[in-house]
Formats: C-alpha cells, structure tokens, sequence
C-alpha cells in the first residue's frame, strides 16, 4: 500500500514564509501543501473544508492572533496537529500556546529547519 500525503496548511501574512515553506516542501516528496491563507478568517474557512493533518500557524495574524485561531481549531478539532511558527518567540507566546494545544511552536528567525524536520517526520506516520 502507498504512503499517503501529509496534508499540510499554512497561515502566515508573510509572502516569504508563503513561498518558502512550500519550496522546501517539494524537494522532499510525500507532503501536499493543501492551502494557505493569510488571515485567521480565511484559515478557520478553509481548514473544515480541506482537512488537513497539520497547520503550520503564524502567531501573529492581520485580523485576528493566532493563538485565538489555534484555540477555535483545538476547540473545534479542524486540524489534529498545530505547529505554530513565528518571530515572536516569547515565553509567554509559547506557554500559552501549548496550554491551547499546539503541538509545536518554532522561532522562524532560528528554527526553520526544524520545522521542515518536523513536517518530515510526521510524514512517515501517515500512511
């Protein structure tokens, strides 16, 4: 039986992020970025109707923060894994996040490898 895809959504407002991501996504096969936004509103619109296996959350967002987004996706159980990665890496950005349910949360300015290490190693339990 073939491995199937990690189904993967990113939020982030930034264009950088939004082109990044996904081009070290390709190189490493079995992940499909199945959608971006750049907004809370359109993330909590979007994930019921793609189901992804993870979102990849920016902490700060234009409309609405992030931690409020992960906490409507815990509450609503949209997604089951949240990694939230951001340039904001405050103590209390990251306590409050996990308090919420995120299962990971990255500094973007230093820990973008280990976001993409991340992704990888859950790839391989979703077959």
């Amino acid at each position: 039986m073939k491995p199937r895809n990690l189904k993967v959504f990113i939020t982030d407002d930034s264009e950088i992020i939004l082109e990044k991501i996904p081009q070290m996504l390709q190189k490493i096969g079995g992940i499909q970025i199945v959608g971006i936004a750049r907004d809370s509103a359109n993330t909590l619109k979007t994930v019921k109707e793609l189901q992804p296996d993870v979102i990849v959350l920016d902490v700060i967002l234009p409309d609405k923060s992030g931690i409020d987004t992960l906490k409507i996706i815990k509450e609503e159980k949209l997604v089951p894994i949240v990694i939230m990665f951001t340039n904001y890496p405050l103590r209390e950005y990251s306590r409050r996040c996990f308090e919420l349910g995120a299962d990971f949360f990255y500094d973007k300015s230093k820990e973008f490898g280990e976001l993409i290490g991340t992704l990888q190693e859950l790839r391989k339990s979703f077959v």
